[in-house]
């Protein structure tokens, strides 16, 4: 959960955000997480 402070017309907000992980963003963690054992693999 990350919060921020926005201002809308003047007056200011504190809201909190939950960041939530789509299909794209697991897909892309998972061929990062792939390129980076690989490459563990490549120095031993």
């Amino acid at each position: 959960m990350r919060k921020f402070k926005v201002k809308v017309n003047g007056k200011e907000y504190e809201v909190e955000i939950e960041e939530i992980k789509t299909e794209s963003a697991e897909k892309s963690e998972n061929t990062e997480d792939k390129k980076e054992e690989s490459q563990k693999t490549d120095e031993q």
